[in-house]
């Protein structure tokens, strides 16, 4: 659940920001350049994909990864 299993989507209000953090692990062996993250929300009982109202399965964060040697 997002927000910290504080904020189902059930009460999010259109235009609102919820904040939802994760670590995650870069692998060691991931080749030094600059990666852009993706994420997607799934369906918590079926396992299916949510889309966006544009149809698209996942959204590009505005912000990327630089791994360095």
């Amino acid at each position: 659940m997002p927000g910290g299993w504080q904020r189902p989507t059930t009460g999010w209000v259109e235009g609102e920001y919820v904040v939802d953090r994760h670590i995650f692990n870069v692998p060691s062996d991931l080749p030094p350049g600059t990666y852009r993250l993706q994420v997607g929300l799934y369906d918590e009982d079926s396992g299916t994909r949510l889309h966006t109202e544009e149809g698209a399965d996942t959204i590009l964060l505005p912000t990327s990864l630089t791994v360095r040697p």
